[in-house]
């Protein structure tokens, strides 16, 4: 099978715990992932907010450099770089150039609090962009750097689209009506992300999917975003290595499994294009 993931924490974990990509105990080892027939992942470098200012720009850095050494390695996957969280930036334009050049394709615009673009979803008041971040939303765009919207509060997802028409992206998150969790989708956002042919992650962290059986609660949440037009943007955001996950899907190898699911449920055209041909189509564009 062909899986395109949009988000994992893994390649932070490894720098964090000083542990190999290829070879570890975590959601995502190159190794374990060989079953894989075609293997696209998204690795995040994730900043918490309380690594700020400078602080910021060295810690990436830092994890750069451990992902520049492991993706070495990295013969039966396409690594595709993300940032999760503003902050990298330090408040400086000029840093979106070197992101650039880093080979960064993603920007999780804030993690759950407040930065110099915008208000997270658990900051204190959410109020919106930043004229900052406005100005940086726009030099992302020009460099094909896709704004990602997980995390980001509600005021600030309204006016990225007030600041662009750029198709972004939610890399991980579920949707709100099945379970109105403050990081999930609503469906007036799930509508305009159809619009502009973004992409939706489906997140596997068991809190954002409700309670019930993980791979059950996955399937109703891609049920929900197809019925809202979403069967070209829906995609897997799976959050390995940032979150608690059940058991039934914790671990690339456990994906295979998921696409028999997903198959016998949706059918093989329509699950090859959640599992990996939306995805891929969009970064092919980007």
């Amino acid at each position: 099978m062909k899986f395109f993931d949009l988000h994992c924490d893994t390649i932070t974990e490894c720098y964090n715990q000083n542990k190999s990509l290829t070879n570890n105990d975590l959601d995502i080892s190159l190794d374990r992932g060989k079953i894989l027939e075609k293997w696209t992942q998204v690795f995040a470098i994730w900043l918490p907010d309380t690594i700020r200012g400078n602080e910021a720009e060295t810690y990436y850095e830092k994890v750069l450099a451990k992902y520049k050494e492991e993706i070495k390695n990295a013969e039966n996957v396409n690594p595709v770089l993300a940032v999760e969280g503003g902050a990298v930036l330090n408040g400086k334009l000029e840093n979106i150039e070197k992101l650039h050049n880093d080979g960064v394709k993603i920007l999780t615009l804030t993690w759950n609090g407040e930065n110099e673009i915008a208000s997270g979803c658990f900051a204190e008041e959410d109020k919106g962009l930043t004229s900052f971040g406005k100005e940086a939303v726009k030099e992302l765009t020009k460099r094909n750097i896709i704004p990602d919207v997980s995390h980001l509060a509600e005021k600030s997802f309204y006016d990225l689209c007030e600041e662009t028409d750029f198709p972004f992206v939610a890399s991980h998150s579920d949707a709100f009506s099945l379970n109105p969790h403050v990081r999930n989708l609503k469906d007036e956002q799930i509508k305009v992300i159809v619009e502009r042919k973004g992409l939706i992650g489906l997140n596997f962290y068991n809190k954002f999917l409700g309670e019930g059986n993980a791979i059950e609660m996955l399937i109703k949440h891609a049920e929900h975003i197809l019925n809202l037009g979403g069967e070209d943007v829906l995609c897997m955001g799976s959050d390995f290595d940032g979150c608690s996950i059940d058991e039934e899907l914790k671990g690339i190898e456990k994906m295979e499994n998921l696409y028999s699911v997903f198959n016998k449920h949706f059918g093989e055209q329509l699950t090859d294009k959640i599992f990996y041909e939306n995805a891929n189509a969009y970064l092919l564009n980007k």
